[in-house]
């Protein structure tokens, strides 16, 4: 999904219909879920009694293990050797890159501060929402986050990209809606009430009728719609029955979605965008730039969970 939204990128701006990428941009915006998958996570270990400072740190530091090998490969190895001019190597510049503070080589990195800040703050979360419950949870921090949108767009220019550390507050608040979407989603399970298929059963017209009203609507602004999408296509996960397919090929995908996510910027715009480009046909395009990430992140898990292991992170 992320590397269907930034195809884009690769291909220009015509590697879509104005109305498909719309639709896209909409329907497989990827923050959202990741966020979603992060809070039913960290809700499941508040619930077990897990989610202390200790855990938190060492999931962090886990990330930006990862985050720094892909970094040293791409950026200071390949990046400073083929386009020395898009990656400069001055102390200050690679620190800030480094802790996220900065995105001069990568700026797909963005989330990583604000991710670190609204994963910090999931404990207080967790709590506010055991006590005002699921609905007004759901309520108060889709209000958050669409205001902190809003206030992006109004004021990104003229205030946040002048006071960075303000940016990355209101980026965080940003993410509320997906954590507590997947805290709610967790809670839900872990009460004892599955989403099961017969439960759900008859209602799928219902949902593509739905699915199609937002394609029609593709007009309105993009942060209007991505909750809307982001809740239907959960809707038809959820109640996915199990295939080889999704236990042969997604399933290993996903295990390694961070590490394609970290580095398929890196492969698909800042250094190789050439030998992408010389399969002509787009979705082979897009195949192969999927295979070159699942490839990248066959060879950098295995070296960041043994260090991650060596540090006693696991």
């Amino acid at each position: 999904m992320l590397i269907l939204y930034h195809f884009p990128r690769v291909l220009g701006p015509e590697a879509y219909s104005p109305q498909i990428q719309a639709f896209i941009c909409n329907a497989f915006h990827p923050f959202l879920y990741f966020f979603m998958i992060t809070g039913y996570g960290l809700f499941t270990a508040y619930r077990n009694g897990r989610l202390t400072w200790t855990y938190l740190f060492k999931r962090t530091l886990r990330l930006y293990i990862t985050f720094w090998l892909v970094l040293a490969v791409f950026a200071v190895c390949l990046g400073s050797w083929m386009f020395p001019d898009r990656f400069p190597m001055a102390p200050l510049t690679v620190l800030g890159n480094f802790i996220g503070w900065r995105w001069d080589y990568s700026q797909y990195t963005w989330f990583l501060l604000p991710y670190f800040l609204i994963t910090l703050s999931t404990p207080w979360i967790f709590k506010v929402m055991d006590k005002i419950g699921n609905v007004l949870s759901i309520v108060v921090s889709f209000v958050i986050s669409m205001g902190m949108t809003w206030l992006i767009g109004k004021f990104y220019e003229s205030y946040f990209c002048h006071h960075i550390v303000i940016y990355l507050v209101v980026l965080a608040l940003q993410m509320l809606m997906g954590i507590v979407a997947g805290a709610v989603l967790a809670r839900y399970y872990l009460s004892g009430h599955e989403l099961t298929w017969s439960k759900l059963r008859g209602k799928n017209a219902l949902v593509w009728l739905l699915l199609v009203v937002a394609f029609l609507l593709k007009g309105h602004p993009v942060i209007n719609m991505i909750p809307y999408l982001a809740v239907l296509v959960l809707w038809l996960i959820l109640h996915l029955e199990p295939t080889k397919f999704g236990q042969y090929i997604l399933a290993p995908v996903g295990n390694k979605g961070m590490v394609m996510w970290l580095s398929h910027g890196f492969l698909g715009v800042r250094l190789f965008n050439d030998f992408f480009m010389q399969f002509k046909w787009a979705p082979l395009i897009w195949l192969v730039w999927v295979l070159a990430c699942y490839g990248v992140a066959c060879l950098i898990m295995p070296v960041s969970n043994r260090i991650s292991k060596a540090l006693k992170l696991s």
